[in-house]
């Protein structure tokens, strides 16, 4: 399911509880009472979906998936804030005082949950910051973003105490059963979200092959699946290494063998970098799928970006009736640890093309629009990058400037 899908569907999720609710209620159709009500359904709603999307279903794109998975947090809580305010003009019956507590706590374990994946989970908005804003949370690093995703979890609690809310709400206004259908939302989430969080205590199923150190800083891991249902080329899997987890683009496959290309910058995959031949971890099922290479490709990838520009060059080269532009940008040069691959390919396969860039040692070059536009197929390619989040931004900008139109972009 792509965007365009995905935004439907959440469009029309909540209201089924708002036809519901007012149709149940005594004055369920007074203006107020249909604001409130609407707030708090879109809020139930978004925040039972957004449980859903945790579990990474296979039927909606991942990266659709994975943005409204960061997007309808915010909504949602913005919507409980508007419901509570509304609240105020609404004629509620005798007894609700109890359902306004549970509604009050609820509120609190968002707002306190939301502050805290803004602080220690979401935190690629900090590159944006002045740098003295960047050192003091720096101060903040012991926490690690392991022990915060499973704090993340916590949020479920806060839609148990929405649920009660709405069960006592319901109550006082004497119409318990409109709160089946709350119920009936809560329970679909659960019936995804429980199995999902139990597979985080599942067994290992995969031996570490080879680690092989391609640079200081470039790692390539190759690890032997136990089971042939594993992920395939290009798709992206979770790997968990005690409790800790992290997702990779799976760069090659061969057999039950599988090449997975990292970049040594974090706690994850520091740890990585020290597995040797024989340990055993655990790999989810791949997510996503390649595209079609009907029309030529550019591909901008951005340091370790090259990890899934690899498995698109792989995927392509069994069939290379298309050009394939791949740009390469890095800091140091050590970083080109398939130059010399890239470069083979170029000479076997004249369809594609390679150009690399060293941004910060020798004539510390740089990809620019102006190097874009000189690219003949620009008009007809779909183009993809995949870089830190600053620089693909500032590369698809390049892409729009140039007028390329289909543009897909991913950031790490």
């Amino acid at each position: 399911m792509n965007a365009k899908w995905l935004s439907f569907l959440i469009f029309l999720l909540p209201l089924p509880l708002i036809f519901w609710q007012i149709t149940t209620q005594d004055n369920g159709f007074a203006f107020w009472n249909v604001v409130t009500v609407s707030f708090g359904a879109i809020a139930y709603s978004y925040l039972c979906f957004i449980l859903f999307l945790g579990t990474r279903p296979r039927w909606i794109k991942y990266e659709v998936a994975q943005k409204f998975h960061r997007v309808l947090p915010i909504l949602a809580i913005a919507a409980i804030l508007l419901h509570s305010q509304t609240e105020e003009f609404v004629n509620n019956p005798h007894g609700l005082h109890g359902a306004g507590g549970y509604g009050e706590l609820s509120q609190n374990v968002f707002l306190i949950m939301g502050g805290l994946s803004i602080l220690f989970l979401a935190t690629k908005w900090l590159r944006y910051t002045p740098s003295i804003v960047q050192k003091f949370m720096k101060m903040f690093s012991f926490i690690r973003y392991d022990w915060m995703k499973w704090v993340h979890h916590l949020q479920i609690f806060g839609i148990i105490f929405m649920a009660i809310h709405v069960i006592l709400v319901n109550i006082a206004y004497n119409t318990p059963m409109t709160a089946v259908p709350y119920i009936v939302y809560f329970g679909v989430a659960l019936v995804f979200y429980i199995p999902f969080l139990l597979k985080k205590f599942a067994r290992r199923n995969a031996t570490v092959a080879s680690v092989t150190a391609l640079s200081s800083v470039m790692y390539e891991l190759k690890l032997h699946m136990n089971s042939k249902k594993h992920a395939q080329l290009g798709q992206a899997a979770w790997i968990r290494i005690n409790g800790m987890e992290h997702p990779f683009t799976i760069a090659d496959v061969n057999d039950d063998e599988v090449t997975i290309i990292f970049k040594k910058v974090g706690p994850f995959t520091k740890k990585m970098a020290q597995l040797q031949s024989g340990d055993r971890l655990y790999m989810t099922k791949g997510y996503g799928k390649l595209p079609k290479f009907e029309k030529p490709t550019i591909y901008i990838a951005g340091g370790s970006g090259i990890a899934v520009a690899m498995s698109y060059i792989k995927a392509w080269s069994k069939n290379p009736t298309q050009p394939f532009h791949l740009y390469w940008s890095v800091r140091k040069s050590d970083e080109l640890v398939y130059d010399r691959y890239f470069r083979q390919l170029q000479q076997t396969i004249p369809n594609f093309y390679y150009t690399p860039y060293v941004t910060q040692e020798g004539l510390c070059e740089r990809l620019t629009y102006k190097e874009l536009e000189q690219n003949l197929y620009l008009e007809q390619a779909q183009c993809f990058i995949c870089a830190s989040a600053k620089a693909s931004f500032a590369f698809e900008r390049m892409l729009h400037k140039v007028q390329a139109d289909d543009v897909h972009a991913e950031n790490f």
